[in-house]
């Protein structure tokens, strides 16, 4: 819209009525927060206000911000720049739909496409349409070849590497039914339309509790019910936990134990809570090593392949050096479950369906 209005001769917005701006929070997190201001700041109505911010808006435009979350910059922004603001919440008591079902996988980092392969096959039997988020565009391509090719499964992949001409032709065929899985990035994802969709991963925890609701927020619309899966390695489990007590309005956490009915109780620490009923449990060690063992061969046949595995592990390195950090808290909390109890942690309803060995983790 920029580019628009400063290169096309007489186009103004100063007939424009009303101005929407979806993901707001988004925006002002990401890079486009300057950008939007300049917008506003391009509503010449009549008549016009100057308000403290500097800004000259039209004040008989309607200005509507529609956000998710209500970061503090997006709070303060709207005070000064919307006159006379109305705030409008839905599910003001729930960050979460109760449309959503959310899950969590525990596994290695090494075993991630391994488990990511498992569960699309079981979503993909039932025809489940799914959306998979990435921490990088590395990650996304290399599911997307791997699965692709040596799975042959209808699959598609949008990240920032690619054109918009091919990005558009991806997007129609998705929606089109031709794909039933769709690998993105968070800003490869940012403004996309994707109605109908049954079911999100997270092959990378979000490292932040309000990207973790942006990404949920992809199912469970329109009165349709929706799954959130997250693969949670190691080192993710702290931004699991900063998640569970967001969303979950400081209500406690804890695995089921493997051989018991009851939950580990790990005393009086305030974050344990019975999840017989949640949808936690970890990989099977087994389906995991007999699907890499595959994985193995495909690279060894692929060197294209091989040479995008590479990227993802430099890519990996350099995005857990550089992501935002898990509350100090959860980070405690954390090294205490993974060293005390994370042996009792039960398999995952959807990898003990499976015919394989139980075994206990690493």
């Amino acid at each position: 819209l920029l580019q628009v209005l400063d290169q096309v001769p007489h186009f103004s917005l100063k007939l424009l009525e009303i101005i929407v701006l979806d993901e707001a929070d988004r925006l002002w997190e990401g890079n486009l927060a300057s950008e939007s201001r300049r917008i506003l700041d391009m509503l010449r109505g009549t008549p016009q206000v100057e308000n403290v911010s500097g800004l000259n808006v039209a004040a008989q435009t309607q200005k509507v911000l529609v956000s998710a979350t209500l970061p503090k910059d997006l709070a303060n922004f709207s005070q000064m720049v919307l006159s006379s603001p109305a705030f409008v919440r839905l599910d003001e008591e729930k960050l979460l739909s109760e449309a959503v079902e959310t899950g969590y996988i525990f596994c290695r980092q090494e075993e991630k496409i391994a488990a990511l392969i498992h569960v699309l096959r079981t979503l993909l039997a039932s025809s489940k349409r799914t959306l998979v988020f990435f921490a990088t565009k590395h990650h996304a391509a290399y599911a997307h070849r791997l699965l692709s090719r040596y799975e042959n499964w209808p699959v598609a992949c949008i990240h920032g590497g690619m054109g918009q001409i091919c990005r558009k032709r991806t997007l129609e065929e998705f929606r089109k039914k031709e794909q039933v899985a769709l690998f993105v990035t968070d800003v490869a994802a940012r403004g996309l339309d994707l109605p109908q969709l049954d079911v999100v991963i997270n092959f990378h925890f979000p490292p932040g509790p309000k990207l973790f609701v942006h990404r949920c927020g992809r199912v469970g619309r329109r009165g349709r019910k929706g799954g959130c899966w997250s693969l949670v390695s190691t080192d993710e489990v702290p931004y699991m936990l900063d998640v569970w007590l967001f969303a979950n309005d400081g209500k406690s956490f804890a695995f089921r134990e493997s051989s018991e009915e009851c939950p580990v109780d790990v005393g009086n620490r305030g974050y344990v809570r019975d999840l017989r009923s949640q949808n936690v449990g970890r990989v099977s060690s087994a389906i995991c090593q007999s699907i890499a063992e595959r994985i193995q061969r495909a690279e060894m046949e692929d060197a294209e392949l091989q040479s995008l595995h590479q990227s993802c592990v430099r890519a990996y390195d350099l995005y857990r050096r550089t992501r935002i950090k898990a509350s100090g808290s959860s980070v405690v909390r954390a090294r205490h479950l993974r060293n005390e109890y994370w042996s009792h942690v039960s398999i995952h309803p959807i990898f003990s369906s499976a015919t394989a060995q139980e075994e206990t983790p690493a």
